[in-house]
């Protein structure tokens, strides 16, 4: 899970959770209250630029029931409330990380 800062040019700047293609939050104009996602959305980062911040994102995101995965391709998932930040989960709504670690 990393936090990001939007920097493109032209946009409006805000701050993301983001966990692989997934973004889990936002903070509008990298000021005040972070909205949580229900649903982690995908997230594309093609044609637009960003900072890393070094900071913690919402507390309700340090979830202990957190659980960290890896692929058959060697990428990172996570899955979280039952939800995993693998592709296939975000097109399919299930995958094999899910019923394996649940």
């Amino acid at each position: 899970m990393e936090i990001l800062r939007e920097t493109t040019i032209d946009l409006p700047k805000h701050d993301y959770v983001v966990d692989g293609t997934k973004i889990l939050a936002y903070r509008k104009n990298c000021t005040g209250e972070w909205l949580v996602f229900k649903k982690p959305m995908n997230f594309d980062k093609r044609g637009r630029t960003f900072d890393k911040l070094n900071e913690k994102g919402p507390a309700v995101l340090d979830d202990k029931s957190v659980i960290t995965v890896q692929g058959s391709g060697g990428k990172t998932y996570t899955i979280r409330n039952g939800q995993c930040s693998c592709p296939g989960f975000g097109f399919r709504g299930h995958c094999k990380h899910v019923e394996k670690n649940t």
